[in-house]
């Protein structure tokens, strides 16, 4: 016997979202909102609505942190808009959330796409010590490190 699939009671609606070095834009398509209710954690964001007689829910965990007093929503008729600053700057999102399950309705926006993204940020860094990026340093002059150590097991 199966059980049951799950159904969503709340429609989720089509979000487009690209990221820069400082901050992630998320874009929420639906056209002509009036009112709306966004809640911004240091993790995860909501947002609700109630459009054209149908209910639209979405909770987003972030795959990093942000700033939530930083946070700026606004309603441009066509799209909301919502702007988050990540905690850590100079670090790329993999993805979206922190989930590795694929939504299809949330996908990265075709327009901001950027194919250099990484270069760009490290070229705007021209001193290496902004990225704290140190060179390896042996922490003994050992021969056998811990991790050899503790790893022989696997070895056989």
């Amino acid at each position: 016997m199966d059980p049951p699939m799950l159904r969503r009671q709340a429609n989720l609606p089509k979000i487009l979202w690209h990221q820069d070095h400082v901050k992630v834009v998320l874009r929420i398509l639906l056209a002509g909102v009036k009112n709306y209710f966004v809640k911004v954690d240091i993790d995860h964001i909501q947002f609700s609505t109630y459009h054209d007689g149908r209910e639209y829910y979405v909770i987003l965990y972030f795959f990093g942190a942000i700033v939530p007093e930083k946070t700026i929503n606004e309603n441009l008729g066509r799209e909301i808009r919502v702007q988050v600053i990540k905690a850590h700057k100079h670090y790329n999102w993999l993805r979206l959330e922190r989930g590795k399950e694929k939504i299809f309705q949330i996908i990265s926006d075709p327009e901001k796409i950027e194919a250099e993204s990484f270069c760009t940020v490290w070229n705007d860094c021209k001193n290496t010590k902004e990225l704290n990026i140190y060179p390896d340093v042996p922490s003994s002059n050992d021969d056998d490190s811990d991790d050899e150590r503790y790893h022989l097991i696997e070895d056989y």
